[in-house]
């Protein structure tokens, strides 16, 4: 296994943005998945949906190149049956035996018991935003990325496209996109 230098992981970055171009993230609870269409609200920038525009554009951000430690946070609804990995709502429906048999036991099938269902039960109640950012500091974290969807696709923060986010019908998360930056101290 070949080691990634910090320059390669920065070219490994320009996919971020180019994949949030390319498609519309998967309807996990029925939603519409077809292409959004062109925003009309949206001003002009220096982006195309294209790879080449990305590849002329993109600049990997002079903070991101000096930090030395960041974090990058997986968390989101499958955190509630907190079983094997994030990967659990794809694994629950069959493609994984032993989940899907976790899952029957702990919960009931799958058809009376959906991962739709531990939307609810995600409260966050726990979670304390200004621990974790103190906590972060000290580290010496210099940025903290946190999902804005997994692949699950629900909705870290109060989306326009979907009805399954944080806002609607999570824990009510508005501080899930402010606290990263206190985390890395630049609040």
């Amino acid at each position: 296994m070949s080691k990634l230098t910090r320059r390669q992981f920065d070219s490994l970055l320009t996919m971020i943005p180019a994949a949030a171009l390319s498609r519309r993230p998967l309807g996990a609870w029925g939603q519409a998945t077809e292409p959004i269409a062109a925003a009309t609200t949206t001003p002009r920038g220096s982006y195309e949906p294209t790879w080449e525009s990305i590849k002329a554009n993109y600049q990997v951000p002079e903070w991101f190149r000096d930090a030395k430690f960041g974090l990058f946070i997986h968390w989101g609804v499958f955190a509630v049956p907190a079983h094997v990995s994030e990967s659990y709502s794809k694994q629950m429906y069959g493609n994984n035996r032993e989940i899907t048999r976790w899952h029957a036991e702990n919960y009931g099938s799958q058809d009376q018991f959906g991962y739709k269902n531990f939307v609810p039960l995600f409260k966050a109640e726990k979670f304390d935003p200004n621990a974790w950012a103190e906590l972060f500091r000290r580290a010496g974290a210099r940025y903290v990325i946190p999902p804005a969807e997994h692949h699950d696709g629900f909705a870290m923060w109060d989306s326009t496209l979907t009805r399954w986010d944080a806002k609607d019908m999570g824990p009510n998360a508005t501080w899930w996109v402010s606290w990263p930056r206190r985390a890395a101290g630049r609040a």
